[in-house]
């Protein structure tokens, strides 16, 4: 049978809300005990007490005062942003891996004209601008992309490499935008960089979120 220290220990991991109410000690462990008693009750088989799963809140709440920030905080070396972009998705395959390798060597296409071309397991995508578009999709001659986005713009953000060994970097950066409700449409990693593709109309918005969410405050207090 599963522990109710165990069942109590997943409900509170499985909330990133609850989580940061117990890590700050903010969380009223009866009312929430009282909350989750029924769940426990049916994941554990048994009939478990108030009391039994207040004290697992409480002996789970020491540990996790002791571990980091569920989300840490995060400071932008550079913000960056792109209009007037493209997404066009393809099938992976031997021609289509040719095709990109053509598309990346062509030097009539500028540098800024395409601005990332991924290859996943069974799709490759090119993301570009507007007037290069076109030029692109004449590579794939008849065949017809899987997906053609338009009205798509770029948010890059450029962090210290110092982050690397830092949990959940690219957790906190994702978190800004979603609580916010801001569609992200795709995402482009790099090692010290990462770039959320966006509707054009949401662009404004997600600037004005990194920039307040992860600006460096410490020489405005100083």
């Amino acid at each position: 049978m599963l522990k109710v220290s165990t069942s109590v220990e997943k409900l509170v991991l499985s909330s990133e809300v609850t989580l940061s109410a117990l890590t700050s000690g903010q969380l009223n462990l009866t009312a929430y005990a009282r909350s989750i008693l029924p769940a426990i009750k049916e994941e554990t088989k048994k009939a478990v007490k108030l009391g039994s799963i207040v004290t697992a809140l409480s002996r789970l709440s020491r540990t996790v005062t002791h571990v980091a920030p569920l989300v840490p905080r995060v400071v932008l070396l550079d913000v960056a942003v792109r209009l007037g972009l493209c997404e066009l998705v393809y099938n992976r395959t031997e021609e289509n891996l040719i095709r990109l390798r053509n598309i990346y060597h062509n030097q009539k296409l500028r540098t800024d004209d395409v601005l990332a071309m991924s290859v996943g397991t069974d799709e490759v995508t090119v993301f570009a601008t507007n007037a290069a578009i076109l030029h692109i999709r004449r590579y794939f001659g008849s065949e017809k992309p899987k997906v053609h986005l338009d009205g798509l713009g770029s948010l890059t953000v450029r962090f210290s490499n110092d982050y690397i060994k830092t949990p959940n970097v690219i957790f906190a950066l994702v978190r800004s935008l979603a609580v916010r409700r801001i569609n992200i449409v795709e995402i482009i990693s790099a090692y010290t960089e990462l770039t959320f593709i966006l509707q054009e109309a949401d662009l404004t918005r997600a600037l004005e979120v990194v920039t307040n969410d992860f600006r460096d405050t410490s020489s405005a207090r100083s």
